[in-house]
């Protein structure tokens, strides 16, 4: 924060505003490089299931050359390309839709104290040291320390906690969602009115960091750890039973079926087709298991 001899509720000068954009930056949140549509839809090609039915489609694909079902062929084609387009067209939509409320969000104007006296200004002007006039109803567009007035602000953006926090002047200068006088950038302000002194803007703000480290990699969170756990103990023994499943079928069709007459097991054995179009529905089957069981445990750490 650039220090100033003259009461700091007078706001910044002309030049100490230049200097501060300088040295600390402009009150912008970074945004990561957009995916193209073809990479978007290639990276959803690496999901689990997707990857699983992609092998049901390669071996179906062996077996239309031996004489198998071309239908069911493409019908699991079909599904992979449905099944990857919407989830492709879907966040792309997301994305989109949370672009257009980030440049909104961008348009929005603040009172500021500049050369003592009140200025509207755009959220992206807004510089450290700034002096920032808040009321009921407007969400706080930098992170800073209150210095007038009272606020009851809402910070279930940043804790999940919907509560409502009160923040007012205190010699507390704890930059965190825990401090009696910090108020940290995208919470909203519910009641109350007072001044704020902006101590971070943009990629430097409590949420700028939260950002960055969301649009990056992250350290999962001990829940998530403990799901990614359960997920892959539900996996496991999604996998064991398609196996048990596949297995099961299979020596039924060849033994069970043939009544355990010795004769008729050892001349499917010699049966190429015959042996072919068992191996292929014993394989769907145990698929059809994987898929049905998988899903929702691979979801949490895909």
């Amino acid at each position: 924060m650039i220090e100033r001899t003259e009461d700091i509720r007078k706001g910044l000068g002309g030049e100490e505003v230049a200097l501060s954009a300088q040295k600390n930056g402009v009150n912008r949140l970074s945004v990561g490089k957009k995916k193209s549509f073809l990479r978007h839809f290639l990276t959803n090609l690496g999901d689990p299931v997707i990857k699983i039915l992609l092998c049901a489609l390669v071996v179906n694909l062996i077996f239309v050359f031996k004489g198998g079902d071309i239908f069911e062929t493409v019908g699991i084609g079909i599904s992979i390309f449905l099944a990857v387009t919407i989830s492709t067209v879907s966040e792309r939509g997301s994305e989109a839709a949370f672009k257009r409320l980030s440049e909104e969000c961008a348009r929005a104007e603040y009172r500021v104290r500049r050369d003592g006296k009140i200025t509207l200004i755009p959220i992206e002007d807004i510089v450290v040291g700034d002096v920032v006039v808040l009321s009921a109803g407007e969400q706080i567009p930098a992170d800073g320390y209150v210095i007038w007035g009272h606020l009851g602000v809402d910070q279930s953006s940043m804790t999940g906690e919907s509560r409502e926090v009160e923040k007012q002047p205190n010699k507390d200068k704890i930059k965190s969602p825990e401090s009696k006088t910090s108020v940290l950038k995208g919470s909203l302000v519910l009641s109350g009115e007072g001044e704020i002194v902006v101590f971070a803007v943009g990629d430097n703000t409590f949420l700028g960091e939260i950002s960055k480290e969301v649009q990056i990699a992250t350290r999962e969170s001990p829940l998530k750890v403990r799901l990614t756990k359960l997920a892959k103990q539900i996996s496991r023994l999604g996998y064991i039973a398609a196996i048990l499943v596949a297995v099961a079928f299979f020596v039924s069709s060849l033994v069970g079926d043939s009544g355990w007459n010795r004769e008729l097991i050892l001349t499917k054995l010699a049966d190429k087709g015959y042996m072919w179009q068992n191996l292929l529905h014993a394989f769907m089957l145990g698929l059809t298991v994987i898929v049905v069981a998988v899903p929702d445990g691979m979801s949490y750490y895909n």
